[in-house]
Order: C-alpha cells, then structure tokens, then sequence
C-alpha cells in the first residue's frame, strides 16, 4: 500500500491519474524548413529540440532545395519531413513546435504573411486525426498543394494515406500543380545552396 502511494504521488507531475493510464504513442510528420542563416544547422537544432521536447524521430527524409512558396526572395529553402513517435496531444505538439521556432530565432512579421525565417515547423499528420479547432489544423491544410512538402515525405512515407482526400502520399504528388523546383540536397557539393543548384 505504502509503495502505490508513492506512487501515485509521483504520477501528480505528469497530470491527472485517469490520463496516465490512457496514454498512448501516436505518429506524427513534421515539416522542417530554413532559407536564413545557417540553414543545415538550424535544422539539426530542430531536430535535437523536437527529440529532447516531442518524442523520437524514427525516420527522416533526405534534405532538399526549394524555392520559395508563397513570397517571393533570393535565399533559397533547405527542408525535410521527419517521423516521430511522441505521447503528446495534437495541442502539445503544435504549442512546442512554435515554442521551438521561438527558441532557434524565428521573428514573425505582424502582417502574419509569408516571410523568410530561420526556422519553419509544420505538423503535417498526427496519426489518421482529422482536426479542426482552436487554430489547429491536421492534416496540414495546405501539403497537398506543395511540392517542397510532399517530395520529401513521399521519400519516407509514400503509401501513406490522406485522411481527408483518402489517397496516398504519391498520388498526391503525381498530381500536385505546383511547379516550383525541387531539388535533393548533396552537402558535399560546392555552393549547392544557390540557385543555380535547382536548374
């Protein structure tokens, strides 16, 4: 009896007793974007605050170039599409994400219109969840109009299913209208962060 009281005591920190026990992973997809700065190591940075805060990263795309969606500039996109296991909500998971773009150094313009930024942190799936509320939106609204999204996680999850379009990864790809330039990373490759890279 002493033990489960200790027990019990211990669990207060996390929330109330009925939640423990209900607890349960889910997968998520995130987006992972930067067009400022050292745009590798801000990604990495991402990467290092979502395992410490989120949960694990199982899989990860490769790191791909692209042009800018939405606004027009001269810096060019560094992105990836990662996997986590995580055991928080679809809520916790945004409130963190935008409290990690806050710590990397995102500023966020008042007019609330597409900008440059040093870090950019979308949840584009939160297992098969279909939600609408309080300013959150899963499946991400807009990944099926954006190449930059749906060719890296195409590489790493391509028979997944929209929930709400009920078609896969690759067939929303195949027939995405976007065509702005999309192109794999290779690190290794002098000025591979150019324009002249996506040509």
């Amino acid at each position: 009896m002493q033990r489960w009281n200790l027990f019990l005591k211990s669990c207060r920190n996390f929330g109330p007793i009925s939640t423990i026990f209900t607890l349960q992973m889910q997968t998520c997809f995130i987006q992972l974007g930067s067009n400022l700065g050292n745009k590798e190591r801000n990604l990495q940075n991402a990467r290092d605050l979502i395992i410490s805060t989120i949960g694990t990263i199982t899989m990860r795309s490769s790191l791909y170039l692209s042009e800018s969606w939405g606004f027009e500039t001269a810096d060019i996109f560094l992105n990836q599409v990662i996997k986590v296991n995580t055991f928080e909500s679809p809520e916790n998971v945004l409130t963190k994400l935008l409290e990690l773009e806050t710590v990397i150094g995102r500023k966020r313009n008042g007019n609330g219109g597409y900008a440059s930024r040093l870090i950019d942190l979308d949840m584009l799936f939160y297992a098969d969840r279909v939600i609408s509320e309080n300013g959150l939106v899963v499946p991400h609204p807009l990944l099926h109009k954006r190449r930059f999204v749906l060719t890296p996680i195409n590489e790493i999850a391509p028979d997944l299913v929209h929930p709400v379009f009920h078609k896969t990864i690759s067939e929303l790809l195949l027939n995405c209208d976007d065509r702005l330039k999309v192109k794999l990373y290779k690190p290794k490759q002098p000025n591979s962060l150019t324009w002249a890279s996506l040509k």
